[in-house]
Order: structure tokens, then sequence, then C-alpha cells
């Protein structure tokens, strides 16, 4: 299986979407303390 650059590009943008949708609800979680 030959990885596709564009595949690798789109599961690299869902991983940081993910990452900094995670990092926004600690966020918000921390400034609701």
């Amino acid at each position: 299986h030959v990885i596709d650059p564009v595949d690798l590009r789109r599961t690299g943008m869902l991983l940081n979407q993910s990452f900094m949708f995670a990092m926004a609800s600690s966020g918000a979680k921390k400034a609701a303390r």
C-alpha cells in the first residue's frame, strides 16, 4: 500500500483539528473554573 501524500496531508489536518479542539476545550474548562 503506497501512502498518498494527499491522504497524509488530510490525516494531518484532521489530527491538527482534533488537537486544536482538545486544547480549546481544556482551555475553556480552565477559564470556567
